[in-house]
C-alpha cells in the first residue's frame, strides 16, 4: 500500500534531500511538502476530494507563519478521518532541550535532527 509523507519544512533544500532520500529507498509513496505550519493545515483539512491525510508527518519546529508545534496542536484538534493512524515526527535542526521537551510533552516520540539520513528514514517507515 502507497504510503502518503507529508513534509513541513521552510527550507526548500531540505525538501529536496528529503525527497532524495525517499527516491533512494524506493518507498512506494506519495509525498507532499509544506513550507509552514499553516500551508500544512491547508493539506490536510482540504474539502473531502482534495484532502491529503498522511501517514507519516515530518516537521520542522521553527517555520514561519505557524511553528511546528502550533501546527501539531492543530492538527490534532482536526475533526476528519484517518487522522488517528498518522505518525508525526519533528525533523529539525534544533537541539535545544527545551524543543525536545516540547516534542516529548505533546506525545512525539520521534524528534530527529537534520538531515535525515537513509536508514534512519527507513527504520521509521517501517
Amino acid at each position: 500500500m502507497k504510503k502518503k509523507i507529508l513534509f513541513v519544512d521552510d527550507d526548500p533544500v531540505f525538501h529536496y534531500i528529503n525527497a532524495t532520500v525517499i527516491k533512494t529507498l524506493m518507498i512506494d509513496c506519495e509525498v507532499q511538502m509544506a513550507f509552514n505550519g499553516k500551508d500544512a493545515l491547508d493539506i490536510v483539512s482540504g474539502d473531502q476530494n482534495n484532502r491529503f491525510v498522511p501517514d507519516y508527518i515530518f516537521v520542522d519546529t521553527n517555520l514561519p507563519v505557524m511553528d511546528g508545534f502550533q501546527f501539531i496542536q492543530c492538527f490534532r484538534a482536526l475533526q476528519i478521518p484517518g487522522k488517528e493512524n498518522t505518525t508525526i515526527i519533528i525533523l529539525t535542526s534544533s537541539i535545544c532541550s527545551r524543543d525536545r521537551s516540547h516534542a516529548v510533552a505533546l506525545g512525539i516520540e520521534n524528534y530527529v535532527v537534520k538531515p535525515i539520513k537513509a536508514l534512519e528514514l527507513s527504520r521509521i517507515l517501517q
